[in-house]
């Protein structure tokens, strides 16, 4: 017979048993609570290249068990970052390692867009990420000098006036401007960016486009100079024509003179690039007297292309 001190003792052990694990049930940590972080050494520093060696190193470590906004906030700086050297290098005339970083970046962003839980205001960080390489992604030979926009002091675009580039790109028209090939040999790109940003307000005030014409520009000193985005449709070609046909001009008048070797070169190294990144097979580069009834590109230039394309005129062809 059980004494009925024992079995109160009994019956008290059994109402305060440990739960598997040692601790009462409302003291057992809950793995799928995430403990809080603090925010990262570098989130307020300035922008320099320290900087994103310490963004690149904490996602690298400690970031990795950081909560997923900051990895976000991470990629997105980083990417941002990359992204803004690589065009200050290309408006200094500087190519060495720009195309390692264009690729960093477009991957950086791209992680923020397939990643499930990214905000609205992150994607769109990324979007326009994504947009402002898309002028940086031609790939031009490391002899060729590229400047950007900033580069030659454009002023921004009006996107009510512009369309949207639908389908990707699947030719290139080259252009020539008719005249200023004298005023430039033997001058600086800042002799140029003035020349373009002639061109531009014409073309946005006078003709009502939304930004400059072309795509890329070349002066008589083979540089590069981007021009409208590849994110929008150009209005160099007349109508339908201008649709996925990226817009290339020359500063000059070859109806008068032939271009400059170092304008040839550039043009074949832009035009290379832009056929190896879309796919456009070499019949598809044309003259814009291809298209329409009008003496641009100027004969000498014309000559070129048919050697270039070693086909002779396209425009029976298409006939």
């Amino acid at each position: 017979m059980r004494r009925p001190w024992l079995c109160l003792l009994l019956l008290f052990g059994a109402c305060v048993t440990p739960s598997p694990g040692g601790l009462p049930p409302e003291r057992v940590p809950s793995s799928s609570r995430s403990l809080p972080r603090p925010t990262p050494s570098w989130r307020f520093q300035p922008l320099s290249w320290e900087k994103l060696a310490s963004v690149e190193a904490w996602l690298a470590g400690e970031g990795r068990w950081a909560a997923p906004e900051q990895r976000i906030e991470a990629e997105l700086t980083l990417a941002e970052g990359r992204s803004t050297f690589a065009l200050r290098d290309l408006s200094r005339g500087i190519g060495e390692g720009v195309s390692d970083r264009v690729a960093a970046a477009r991957s950086g962003f791209r992680r923020v867009l397939s990643t499930p839980n990214a905000r609205p205001g992150d994607r769109a960080r990324a979007t326009r990420g994504l947009a402002g390489l898309e002028n940086l992604a031609a790939p031009t030979g490391a002899s060729v000098t590229r400047l950007s926009r900033a580069g030659w002091k454009a002023v921004g675009a009006n996107p009510a006036r512009l369309t949207t580039n639908q389908g990707g790109w699947s030719r290139v028209t080259i252009h020539h401007s008719a005249e200023y090939a004298g005023l430039l040999r033997g001058k600086g790109a800042g002799e140029t960016g003035r020349v373009l940003r002639n061109i531009q307000r014409y073309h946005m005030e006078q003709k009502g486009y939304g930004d400059i014409a072309y795509h890329f520009l070349i002066d008589p000193s083979g540089r590069v100079f981007d021009g409208r985005s590849l994110r929008w449709q150009g209005a160099h070609a007349g109508g339908s024509n201008n649709v996925r046909n990226i817009g290339i001009c020359l500063l000059g008048d070859f109806d008068r003179e032939a271009p400059t070797r170092a304008a040839l070169t550039a043009l074949a190294e832009l035009t290379r690039g832009l056929r190896t990144q879309y796919g456009i097979a070499g019949r598809d580069v044309l003259g814009h007297g291809e298209l329409k009834t009008t003496a641009c590109p100027g004969r000498h230039l014309a000559s070129w292309l048919r050697s270039y394309r070693g086909t002779g005129s396209r425009l029976a062809a298409a006939r």
